[in-house]
């Protein structure tokens, strides 16, 4: 067996040594953006490998299938000679939400339901905004358990939700957020039942809800050790039900637990780190070692770019917004054209593709703008975290009747079956990708007779399309700049990041008449600050269309915390060209 002390342990710093070797029960880490969270992770499950423990009994779970296959991969490359060929690989890795399906499906059978037929389900029950009522039946699931007390006032009326409940039991169905009660509440009842596991690990703990939290401490009740990892600095999902304080009193859950902070930034440069740790220093809510305020660069910091300040720039309106990140990269990128190539092509040592850029937004409408830009421009691009034909698709899988159909051949079916449902290319290939990895287990198992086991391949595709997030739907591999939320970019990494709208009311984001919590506004603002690898620029207009009116927008009130030191202004001035004249046809 490779001795993985001397291999792996060796190449980390004191602090991630730490954190792997630790012999505590419960260890909590606060890993900080660039500190080698998921390296310390996937070295800490190689050490447990090392030191006896099956891979069927170590649990590791993350937020996003994602986060996922990257621990996977990691762990490939990691511990790799330590797995006995014979045994599966990993087989307990994964999101919360698959973990609990995988443990209910052999407990029963049930339908799994994604938004859309929650969608034709409420409007059925003559719900109006039906996408409302499924925010906040989300919320109420994910704050409280079913059995707990009154649900809060604001929420969805307790007819409708009781109606909704009743529907989904006549139906023996299951919405998302029911995955984790009804898997904590099998747990609790039938512990006898109930899977053993000897060590449990778990991704970004910052982000979990009162139910993951319940079923997390049910799972490490039999003896389980537990090692949490994730940043209290990025914890943005207050609205999912997440809990900045859950992270902060670890260890009244768990006593005893060691507490380790990672608090070096190996991804960022130096001017990104300081401006980005200026900003979060604000926050009280916060772990850090004693004596330390925010993270320190790393002396092989990325820095091909000589360090280069963060750039704030202001344009006169969200157009002008577009046109700066347009110029910019084509800038970066030496030029776009003959024309623009021969003037540009010396402006940077550093050679770009268009998927080294991101945009980030605070809300969706945000996007417009960059939409309708780039549309006009010769740069390609793709707007992130619209999975919902796919869930739309899973729907139409369910109901096909498999009488007939190839049984040989399962993903050729699906193949079609997609192309006559008219997915797109760019969901295609996850698609595809899902059903070749199904379609391995069946094979390895040696279980594909008759109808049954096609029906069952069918209702194991929808599962997975229906667990999907909006960040899953990102093709890494295409070259394309990215446009996508602050929220969806957590977990993500670029060399160049631009940040729009940084302006108050976007950000921090404020509603009339509802308060505003600033230190989650900040901390998501630093997570899209902490993307950037190598340049960032933060972007906002004099002023912007809001819901068809033209408003005055003051910057952001976190620019001004962001210190001077490593700092530059850009004011851009731009006017919108006249519209080109179009040549007529012959026969127009």
């Amino acid at each position: 067996m490779t001795d993985f002390n001397t291999q792996a342990i060796d190449s980390l710093n004191a602090a991630q040594k730490e954190a792997v070797v630790s012999p505590a029960r419960y260890v909590l880490v606060a890993a900080g953006p660039g500190s080698g969270k998921t390296r310390v992770l996937a070295f800490r499950y190689a050490r447990l490998m090392e030191g006896g423990a099956a891979p069927e009994k170590l649990l590791a779970i993350t937020f996003t299938n994602r986060a996922a296959d990257e621990m996977k991969a990691r762990l490939g490359a990691v511990a790799g000679s330590l797995r006995p060929q014979h045994r599966p690989d990993f087989p307990n890795i994964g999101t919360f939400h698959k973990f609990c399906l995988n443990l209910l499906r052999k407990k029963r059978e049930f339908t799994l339901i994604g938004r859309p037929a929650q969608e034709t389900l409420l409007k059925g029950m003559g719900v109006k905004n039906a996408d409302k009522a499924i925010e906040e039946i989300s919320a109420f699931k994910n704050s409280v358990s079913r059995a707990a007390g009154e649900r809060d006032k604001g929420l969805l009326r307790p007819e409708s939700f009781d109606l909704y409940e009743a529907a989904l039991r006549e139906r023996n169905s299951l919405d998302l957020d029911d995955l984790i009660i009804e898997a904590a509440g099998f747990i609790e009842m039938e512990p006898d039942s109930a899977p053993v596991f000897s060590h449990i690990l778990v991704d970004e703990f910052q982000d979990i809800n009162q139910p993951q939290a319940r079923l997390v401490k049910l799972l490490t009740a039999s003896g389980a050790s537990l090692f949490a990892i994730g940043d209290p600095d990025q914890s943005i999902y207050a609205f999912r039900g997440a809990s900045v304080e859950r992270f902060l009193e670890f260890g009244n859950d768990y006593p005893g637990a060691h507490l380790i902070t990672l608090d070096t930034n190996y991804r960022s440069t130096r001017s990104i780190v300081h401006a980005s740790g200026e900003l979060i220093k604000k926050n009280t809510m916060r772990i850090l070692r004693p004596g330390v305020t925010a993270l320190s660069a790393a002396d092989t910091a990325s820095d091909p770019c000589g360090d280069e300040a963060v750039k704030v720039v202001i344009a006169a309106d969200e157009n002008g917004e577009a046109e700066f990140v347009l110029r910019e990269i084509e800038r970066l990128m030496g030029g776009l054209t003959s024309l623009s190539a021969s003037s540009l092509a010396r402006a940077v040592e550093r050679p770009y593709r268009f998927s080294d850029f991101v945009v980030l937004v605070r809300t969706n409408r945000q996007a417009d703008a960059f939409k309708e830009a780039f549309r006009r421009s010769p740069i390609p691009f793709e707007v992130a975290g619209n999975i919902g034909p796919l869930s739309i698709f899973a729907e139409h899988l369910r109901g096909l009747n498999v009488d007939g159909m190839d049984k040989a051949a399962p993903v050729d079916l699906i193949k079609k079956e997609a192309g006559a449902f008219g997915l797109s290319d760019g969901f295609i290939q996850p698609l595809i990708g899902m059903a070749e990895s199904l379609d391995r287990q069946g094979r390895l198992l040696d279980d594909r007779q008759g109808n049954a086991w096609l029906k069952s391949f069918l209702n194991a595709l929808a599962d997975s399309l229906i667990l999907m997030q909006p960040a899953d739907s990102l093709d890494i591999e295409a070259d394309r700049v990215v446009l996508m939320t602050l929220h969806m970019a957590k977990g993500l990494e670029f060399p160049v990041v631009f940040i729009a709208g940084c302006e108050d009311g976007l950000v921090p984001l404020r509603f009339k008449g509802a308060s505003t919590d600033m230190e989650e506004e900040r901390r998501l603002l630093y997570v899209g600050m902490t993307r950037a690898r190598e340049r960032l620029y933060l972007l906002n207009a004099g002023r912007r269309r809001i819901w068809n009116e033209v408003r005055r927008q003051s910057p952001s009130p976190f620019l001004k915390e962001l210190g001077d030191g490593s700092l530059e202004n850009i004011a851009f001035a731009w006017v919108m060209p006249a519209r080109r004249p179009v040549q007529k046809g012959l026969f127009d």
